[in-house]
C-alpha cells in the first residue's frame, strides 16, 4: 500500500510523458521487444538490466515528476558545505527535489524530456 503511494504517480507520468513524445515511445518499444525476444522471456533483474532506454526513460521521468516533493531531514553531526556555510548538527533541512532537478546550471533545458541526459554516468557532485 505505501509504495502506490509513489508508484502509481510515477507509472502515470512515465506513461503521459512517453505518449507525449512518440519516437521515445517507440525506442522503448523496440528496445523491449528486442530484449524480451517479442515478449517471451520472462522479466528478471539481469533482463531488466538490459534495458538501457527504458531506464533512462524512467530516471528522465523522475527527474521530471519526482514522486515526493519535499524530503525532511535531520543533520546527525554538523557538516561545513563547499560554500563554507556551517550546518548544524540538529538543524533541520529541507530538499525540494521539483526545484533542484529544474535548475538550469545543472540539467540544461531543464522542463524538456530528454533520456539522453543520464547516457553517461553521473560524476561526483552531480
Amino acid at each position: 500500500l505505501f509504495a502506490s503511494r509513489y508508484l502509481a504517480p510515477a507509472m502515470t507520468s512515465f506513461v503521459l510523458l512517453l505518449a507525449a513524445h512518440p519516437s521515445e515511445w517507440h525506442k522503448v518499444g523496440e528496445e523491449v521487444r528486442a530484449v524480451t525476444r517479442n515478449f517471451k522471456e520472462p522479466v528478471t533483474l539481469e533482463l531488466l538490466n538490459r534495458l538501457p532506454f527504458l531506464n533512462r526513460c524512467i530516471l528522465e521521468t523522475l527527474r521530471l515528476c519526482p514522486p515526493a516533493a519535499l524530503h525532511v531531514r535531520e543533520a546527525l553531526s554538523s557538516l561545513t558545505l563547499p560554500s563554507g556555510q556551517i550546518i548544524p548538527r540538529g538543524c533541520q533541512i529541507i530538499l525540494a527535489p521539483p526545484l533542484l532537478h529544474c535548475d538550469q546550471a545543472t540539467w540544461p533545458d531543464p522542463l524538456a524530456f530528454k533520456p539522453q541526459r543520464f547516457e553517461s554516468p553521473p560524476t561526483q557532485g552531480s
